[in-house]
């Protein structure tokens, strides 16, 4: 399988979006909740680790694969550089 194949998938960007509609829906969520005071401890915790998931997914979305795919195409759409001929 060919790297540039690898390279054109879509799944980060997919995973971002369905983690941040999360986000929303868990904000949307303790805005209309009471959480039992026995739950929250562990409800806090989830939470937590959602968000962290979230931010690490949009980080690595736009951190590294949005700047990779813009330095491979101004690598293709580059040209050589001409060496000098030493003397």
């Amino acid at each position: 399988m060919s790297l540039n194949i690898i390279g054109k998938t879509k799944m980060p960007g997919i995973l971002s979006i369905i983690l941040t509609i999360g986000v929303f829906f868990w904000g949307y969520f303790l805005m209309m909740n009471d959480i039992p005071e026995q739950n929250k401890s562990i409800f806090f915790t989830f939470l937590g680790s959602y968000m962290t998931a979230w931010m690490m997914s949009i980080g690595y979305y736009f951190g590294t694969t949005f700047a990779s795919g813009a330095k491979d195409s101004m690598i293709y759409n580059s040209t050589p550089a001409k060496k000098e001929d030493e003397k």
